[in-house]
């Protein structure tokens, strides 16, 4: 008001703009001096004028919520590609190192060990993981039916690589590839089986149709997704014969898959088993400390409840998925045999960990034999 002249105001009529969301006033709207349309002379506002100025103020409020949302959208997406360019500055090979993954000559699976359910990606250089890496790939037609530039997929696998944080125990580059190779030799061993070739219906037009099941893939290593479907998937296994060629059962039989590489690590040597059991407690127990500070008990006194933990986890989880797979697969029956060897040898550290503290409470009754 203090920016009006001098002049006497006959009529004046204001209206709060507010946000939508709460009752804060952000804004007014104002009108006066009402001029007569008949006459020059000023008149009163009416309710009309009262209305249309609600009105107006809506709008106004509208707008000035719309600017608001794109300043802000602005300003994220601004700081979004500032995030994502020093991402890629961190995550991106360099040349040299792109260059070398491509003139590298990969060595074959049968080299690497990749065909075989027992393979230990622990001790294996860098350099030659992204070249395993690079062969399930080629061995797969990938590069081929897809149109994949190889230049393309050596820098992209190196920026996977690099992605993976080194400082978590179990979740690392080295579970991705271990993940990697166990549905690969999975996919390898039933390639022989008529109807059951998964890829095969994938077309390299089709982005979103892909994208979609990629998607639905990386979902189905949650074991909250393997619960829900699993039962489906067990009575499956049970038949006879099973035609795969309706996408439903596709799509069921990769969820299973993805789950089955997933856990593969209790399929392992016990040695190669119990270093990864061991690095899963210690990564569980670091997330735990942080999500709850007040929590002052010490992993290490958790310990002797780990052998327990994994026979449960073998039977709950494990041992029906690597039974169904090995009854529709049987190339993949090494599966569910390391599975049991792992199961023996858990039960045995649990038999001796109760006979050496029978009287703590924390003692359970674990069943000594699976039901076949």
């Amino acid at each position: 008001m203090s920016q009006i002249s001098e002049e006497t105001i006959t009529s004046l009529i204001c209206c709060p703009v507010r946000n939508e969301r709460s009752t804060n006033v952000i804004a007014v709207c104002q009108l006066m001096k009402k001029w007569s349309i008949d006459s020059d002379d000023m008149e009163a506002f009416n309710r009309y004028d009262e209305r249309l100025l609600e009105d107006l103020a809506l709008y106004c409020g509208l707008a000035m919520q719309y600017v608001k949302a794109v300043l802000i959208t602005e300003e994220r997406r601004a700081s979004i590609e500032v995030t994502q360019e020093v991402l890629a500055y961190h995550i991106t090979a360099a040349e040299q190192e792109i260059q070398a993954l491509q003139e590298a000559s990969i060595p074959s699976v049968e080299s690497l060990h990749m065909l075989d359910f027992h393979f230990s990606e622990f001790g294996l250089p860098e350099e030659r993981s992204t070249q395993a890496t690079i062969r399930m790939f080629l061995d797969l037609n990938l590069v081929q039916d897809f149109n994949i530039d190889y230049k393309t997929l050596c820098q992209w696998v190196l920026s996977v690589r690099r992605g993976y944080r080194n400082s978590v125990p179990y979740h690392n580059w080295s579970h991705a590839l271990s993940t990697a190779q166990s549905m690969f030799a999975m996919l390898m061993a039933t390639d022989q089986l008529k109807g059951s070739q998964i890829l095969s219906s994938l077309s390299a037009e089709d982005h979103r149709a892909v994208l979609h099941m990629l998607k639905r893939a990386i979902l189905a290593t949650d074991l909250n997704v393997y619960m829900e479907r699993r039962t489906e998937f067990f009575n499956l296994a049970k038949k006879s014969r099973v035609n795969w060629k309706s996408e439903k059962k596709k799509d069921l039989l990769r969820s299973m898959l993805m789950t089955a590489s997933d856990l593969s690590a209790i399929t392992k040597p016990w040695p190669e088993q119990k270093r990864i059991a061991n690095l899963v407690t210690m990564e569980f127990f670091a997330q735990g400390t942080k999500r709850n500070k007040s929590l002052k008990s010490n992993p290490l006194e958790n310990s002797p409840r780990l052998p327990y933990m994994q026979v449960e986890y073998i039977d709950d989880i494990c041992y029906p998925l690597y039974k169904a797979v090995s009854r529709l697969f049987d190339t993949c029956s090494p599966l569910l045999a390391g599975c049991k060897k792992n199961r023996a040898n858990w039960m045995h550290l649990a038999m001796e960990a109760q006979d050496e503290n029978c009287e703590n409470t924390s003692c359970v009754t674990l069943k000594t034999q699976l039901e076949e």
